[in-house]
């Protein structure tokens, strides 16, 4: 899998996976990839959340301690996973999903590990483990000021090339990854620290504070300047 499909069943659906078409019922979560294709009849019965590989490297680390050692990793039948859930899952989980995809996707795997704890600890091995040397890389060295010419020769490749594996692996580009990823560590250091703005904006990799402040208000909405004022920092 390259990326994960969480579809939340509020009615039946007819989905067509490799060219098979399946039917799931109402107050169903289906757990598959980007390939199945919901049909154009189930109309407003579902809503649906894409997730590429990218975005569990967070949920694996939050959810160690739950999530059993990894043996062999075996496909469900046709890629595709039901699991129970109710109208209050779906109501919360979309909730989630209009405010922050990251609490909404540890959210739903978190129930995900509880219902059937051997198979989708597996699927997250099988997600993080075979890119854990390139997200390490990342992890260690994204808040360097670097341009994302820099990343690419030190990891011996083209832009053009680091940006397919971004999309491939974040479905973003490199230079939005890393702005994105910079950011929500600057939000952090706002909320939980009185460091001053500027200082914040140099730390997270940002060339100077007027640059922070504008991409900070453009991702989230709000400055900088307002977060402070408004979070009680103590």
């Amino acid at each position: 899998m390259k990326t994960v499909q969480f579809i939340f069943c509020k009615g039946p659906i007819e989905l067509l996976v490799n060219g098979k078409s399946m039917s799931f019922g109402e107050n169903s979560l289906v757990v598959t990839d980007d390939s199945a294709v919901i049909s154009a009849e189930s109309r407003d019965h579902w809503v649906n959340y894409l997730f590429y590989i990218g975005d569990f490297q967070c949920v694996y680390r939050d959810l160690f301690d739950i999530v059993e050692p990894v043996y062999s990793f075996h496909r469900h039948q046709d890629n595709v996973y039901r699991l129970p859930i109710d109208s209050d899952f779906i109501r919360v989980s979309q909730g989630l999903g209009e405010i922050n995809r990251k609490t909404l996707l540890q959210f739903v795997y978190a129930y995900c590990l509880g219902m059937e704890k051997k198979y989708f600890s597996d699927l997250l091995h099988s997600l993080v483990d075979t890119n854990k040397g390139f997200f390490e890389y990342l992890d260690e060295t994204y808040l360097n000021p670097w341009p994302v010419a820099r990343y690419a020769d030190e990891l011996g490749i083209t832009v053009r090339k680091l940006n397919i594996i971004f999309y491939e692996k974040f479905g973003i580009s490199a230079k939005h990854w890393l702005i994105k990823r910079r950011l929500e560590h600057g939000r952090q250091m706002l909320l939980g620290s009185q460091v001053r703005i500027s200082d914040i904006a140099m730390e997270c990799g940002f060339s100077n504070h007027a640059h922070f402040s504008d991409c900070f208000k453009k991702h989230y909405g709000y400055s900088p300047t307002y977060l402070r004022e408004t979070a009680h920092v103590s």
